[in-house]
């Protein structure tokens, strides 16, 4: 894997905080967009 120009995580802070991107459809109004979805792990 390094070979090839990746990084190998082997673990995370126990309170690491995953999240996907959001991909859905933005809501109407006023405010920032929506960035992240749902958490990876919970």
């Amino acid at each position: 894997m390094c070979v090839t120009g990746f990084e190998v995580i082997s673990r995370l802070r126990n309170d690491a905080d995953l999240r996907y991107l959001f991909k859905g459809k933005q809501q109407a109004g006023k405010g920032r967009p929506k960035q992240y979805g749902e958490k990876l792990f919970t």
